[in-house]
């Protein structure tokens, strides 16, 4: 997470407690699949790695999650729009009421994957430069900055969106993001077409995804199960738990269906083991996990931008998507992460449980300046780092302090994916 001109204390308070962070550096070019040598261990194919310029990680790992399993199943690389996801999510917040501000009693644009893939559910998949043309190969977003600002500004007192009933008011609040976005007509009319104008008309009641521009997760095909089935994108999100657990400040969205990817918490020690199993597997068979982690910024070493332990310092909740890991197997020893494995017999010793994993390594949005030689904008968490208990800030965004890992969950795929490929 380097900036060309900030200090790693400038950068640090940039994170702030919301699962999100907020980094700048140079254009990565074009954005398409990766280069060959950014390719891993685990061999998951890659969209190219962007830099979020505000506190939407979860989007960026939703959205990279979405593009790997694409990449891989059609060999076609997307530019999915994360600036489409911000809009979205900002509506549905204003509009709810929901966690509209921070403790710190500010704009919040922290969530996490599960609001991620509610949003693809409700209102499908746009392209980067159907939603906003001059960033359509761009790996940076100066819009989504502009627009945060500018929403800030619209929430405070006796601005357009200073009031509850202001908030309560759809049209209104398109009005504002319509602006913030600077969007022009033709994308406004699209999604009044598509949706309607207080954007009440999604997926779930009725609405239909445009042909051009957008993507429908109903005919988005992300992999092939033992059994022959083919799993839409739709199946891969499934559908909300109701039996949920939701607290005053946080809904997570946890998802339920035969196919659903799921949230698992890495809190519980007697379901860490069966956690780090499904964990292997998905990487294993080259599908990616969105995870939530605490980078604790004393803990970052300088010369690669490695995680490593002890957990140290001030930092904050963030969301990446795991895309390698090394591991010590016993009888072979160290497989190292950026090393491709192709043997289906060493793959196989990796599930065993004396199998360690010494580290993880994680796509991240944080631009392409730092990271392990030959898979720059990647970040590595040593194991060690990751399952260290210290007292951290608890991830609901109360302030409260607890103990705890630094590792909160993994979203992962379940049982009915063991054996799927591409």
């Amino acid at each position: 997470m380097l900036l060309r001109a900030r200090t790693w204390a400038g950068l640090a308070a940039l994170l702030g407690c919301a699962v999100g962070a907020s980094g700048c550096t140079a254009d990565a070019g074009p954005v398409g699949m990766v280069r060959a040598s950014d390719q891993e261990v685990t061999s998951i194919p890659e969209t190219t790695v962007k830099e979020q310029t505000i506190g939407n990680c979860w989007l960026y790992a939703t959205l990279g999650w979405v593009e790997s399993l694409h990449l891989a199943h059609s060999g076609e690389a997307l530019d999915l729009s994360e600036s489409y996801l911000t809009y979205l999510s900002a509506f549905t917040r204003i509009t709810s009421g929901a966690f509209v501000f921070g403790t710190d009693g500010e704009w919040n644009t922290g969530d996490f994957f599960g609001q991620g893939v509610e949003l693809i559910a409700e209102y499908g998949l746009m392209d980067e430069g159907a939603f906003v043309a001059t960033e359509a190969n761009a790996s940076r977003s100066a819009r989504q900055e502009a627009a945060t600002k500018a929403i800030a500004l619209a929430l405070k007192p006796g601005a357009a969106l200073g009031t509850p009933e202001a908030r309560k008011d759809p049209v209104q609040v398109r009005k504002v993001l319509d602006g913030a976005f600077a969007l022009p007509k033709a994308v406004t009319n699209r999604m009044t077409t598509a949706f309607g104008a207080d954007l009440g008309k999604t997926r779930s009641k009725g609405a239909k995804i445009p042909a051009t521009g957008f993507h429908d997760p109903a005919r988005m095909i992300v992999a092939k199960l033992v059994d022959g089935h083919d799993v839409t994108l739709d199946e891969a999100i499934g559908e909300l738990d109701p039996a949920r657990p939701v607290t005053a400040t946080r809904d997570r969205k946890e998802r339920r269906g035969p196919y659903a990817w799921q949230r698992v918490e890495f809190e519980d020690s007697r379901a860490m083991a069966g956690a780090v199993l499904r964990l292997k597997k998905a990487l294993n068979a080259g599908f990616p996990a969105p995870i939530d982690w605490y980078p604790a910024w004393d803990s970052m070493r300088a010369s690669d931008g490695s995680f490593q332990a002890p957990v140290r310092g001030k930092g904050g909740w963030h969301e990446s998507l795991v895309h390698d890991y090394e591991i010590d197997v016993p009888g072979h020893g160290i497989l190292p992460a950026g090393t491709p494995v192709t043997d289906p017999a060493l793959l196989e010793k990796t599930l065993a449980p004396a199998a360690t994993i010494k580290l993880l390594r994680l796509k991240n949005s944080w631009g392409r300046e730092t990271g392990p030689l030959g898979a720059r904008g990647y970040t590595d968490a040593s194991w060690d780092y990751l399952t260290w208990e210290f007292e951290r800030a608890h991830i609901d965004y109360d302030e409260a302090v607890e103990k705890g890992l630094g590792i909160s969950a993994v979203v992962l795929p379940p049982a009915s994916w063991d054996g799927a490929k591409h």
